[in-house]
């Protein structure tokens, strides 16, 4: 009874100093920097438990396929959404087209067209999954907000609840836009919530905010049943 009684107290006292942390980074500067890293080290620990302890079999959108691999999975989930939530992303993103995936996560879902995965923790993730066993995708580590990109060099860009976690919200928009060819598309999905806690520091409950921040002709807008919107952006 006695060690069960010091297990439980650790276990509280472990739980009131990470509420009191969460408490005190939720209250910092949302374009801080501490807040960003902050962000940024919540969301590797997060995908590492999802990843090594197998929870992306029970918990992965849209269910894996049994005997399906983690990258297998990757691959198949665009395909899989343009059925299922009768999405055109066929009409968005062509074989011949350079897509930019800005936020990839450890592994791309972009699957058609030349795909350049970016991510400031792609390096990170190397420790999580194997990139090098993803032929499809070339993988950057890099900020979205500063991209090291030429102007005007994709045909898509392409970002999946991504913008409630960086720094600057509009200065990831504004990269994103810069690297985009003339009639360029931007497809910006996002999580649609008020707020998000230490590893969203942003939140967004409707595509208002992107109207007032993208430069661009807003061609198309997507709510899908699991509460994400795309706001699809021509660039010109």
């Amino acid at each position: 009874m006695l060690d069960w009684l010091k297990k439980r107290y650790w276990r509280l006292r472990e739980w009131a100093r990470q509420d009191a942390r969460d408490w005190l980074i939720e209250r910092l500067p949302r374009q801080s920097r501490l807040r960003w890293r902050a962000a940024q080290q919540e969301e590797l620990d997060w995908w590492r438990r999802f990843l090594e302890s197998g929870r992306w079999r029970e918990h992965a959108d849209p269910k894996p396929l049994p005997g399906e691999t983690w990258l297998e999975h990757r691959r198949s989930v665009m395909g899989r959404w343009q059925a299922d939530f009768d999405l055109p992303l066929s009409d968005w993103i062509g074989q011949d087209d350079l897509v930019l995936d800005l936020g990839c996560g450890p592994y791309s879902l972009v699957r058609q067209g030349r795909v350049i995965g970016l991510d400031p923790l792609a390096g990170r993730y190397g420790e999580l999954v194997d990139l090098a066993a993803d032929r499809d995708v070339t993988y950057v580590a890099a900020s979205g907000e500063s991209l090291p990109l030429a102007d005007e060099r994709f045909d898509v860009v392409w970002s999946r609840n991504v913008i409630d976690h960086v720094r600057d919200p509009a200065a990831f928009v504004a990269e994103a836009m810069r690297v985009l060819r003339a009639s360029g598309r931007f497809l910006l999905t996002f999580d649609v919530v008020s707020e998000g806690g230490v590893a969203h520091p942003h939140g967004y409950i409707d595509e208002t905010w992107v109207r007032r921040t993208v430069r661009g002709r807003i061609i198309g807008t997507y709510r899908w049943p699991s509460d994400e919107m795309m706001v699809v952006v021509q660039k010109g």
